[in-house]
């Protein structure tokens, strides 16, 4: 009877250690690294959640070699509704604060000699959300509009509206942004230029209404006229061609994107154009990020490789 108690734990044992690395390999599944947990060592959510990249000094000096690293930035401003609710237990005062730091942000770009700054400010699926919400957002728009067009004039920043969809946008706030547009539009550069005014200090791209699918869509379709117009045949549509019909067309791609809140995913932002970007998650909501996180993006940027799949 003794060698059948040692024979049935021996299999209670082993049965128990299947199911315990059995339980590992599905947290793997569900975005965790299973041998951190055989290890006991933090996975990939416990990582995010402690990710410190801030250096312990603003000052632009003390980060000189980060300085005109990036010139292309995208930035997917995301965590406005759970910061309000956290703070405020409003949602909407959020996305007041998300404006803020948006203004504060644009600085921070300045001082580190960013080209340009892309920011997803409203998609096409947030037009889903309650009416109320989607109200309160274009007010701050609205809002933020004129805020912005003196700030951009004043230091230089030359101010585009990227939208998919434009068509649902409401028509004063169509107006608003081609009025923005019109007042900060730089001169076009002579060659040689004669004034550094001829070139802004940061172009500013904000994506209003915007889905890359859509973007990608509404590109085809432009590919398409072209052919059907004789302006060319399907053997010249090539990655190029199509770049020109969306709506970033001649603009470098973003050589680094950020996305605030600890998500790990792109959300229909630039699906094309982020091919080969480097891509930085920061467990902040987007109102929280102080300039000391943006030098640590950046710092975490220059000790990558980019290969290109090379």
């Amino acid at each position: 009877w003794l060698a059948a108690v040692l024979g049935l734990s021996v299999a209670v044992f082993v049965v128990w250690g299947l199911a315990f690395v059995l339980t590992a390999m599905l947290r793997a599944v569900a975005g965790k690294f299973w041998w951190a947990a055989l290890l006991d060592l933090p996975g990939e959510e416990d990582y995010h959640t402690s990710c410190d990249c801030a250096p312990s000094s603003s000052s632009s000096s003390s980060h000189s070699t980060v300085v005109g690293a990036v010139r292309h930035l995208a930035v997917i401003m995301d965590g406005n509704r759970r910061y309000g609710r956290q703070r405020y237990g409003v949602a909407s005062r959020g996305h007041y604060d998300g404006g803020e730091a948006l203004v504060r942000f644009i600085d921070w770009c300045l001082e580190a000699k960013v080209e340009i700054l892309t920011v997803y400010a409203f998609s096409t699926e947030n037009w889903k959300r309650d009416p109320v919400e989607v109200k309160v957002l274009m007010t701050i728009f609205e809002e933020f509009f004129e805020r912005i067009r003196k700030d951009s004039i004043a230091k230089g920043v030359q101010v585009r509206f990227l939208s998919s969809s434009p068509e649902l946008l409401p028509p004063h706030i169509r107006s608003l942004a081609e009025a923005l547009e019109q007042a900060t539009a730089m001169p076009v550069p002579e060659t040689p230029p004669t004034a550094a005014a001829a070139f802004p200090a940061l172009t500013l791209n904000v994506c209003l209404s915007y889905g890359s699918r859509a973007e990608i869509a509404r590109a085809c379709q432009g590919v398409c006229r072209a052919v059907l117009a004789g302006e060319l045949t399907a053997e010249q549509i090539d990655e190029r061609v199509v770049e020109s019909f969306l709506l970033t067309a001649g603009t470098p791609d973003p050589e680094l994107v950020i996305r605030t809140s600890g998500e790990s995913r792109l959300s229909n932002f630039l699906l094309f154009q982020l091919a080969y970007s480097e891509m930085v998650f920061v467990p902040k909501h987007w109102p929280e990020l102080t300039q000391e996180d943006f030098w640590g993006v950046l710092e975490a940027y220059s000790h990558r490789t980019r290969r290109y799949g090379s």
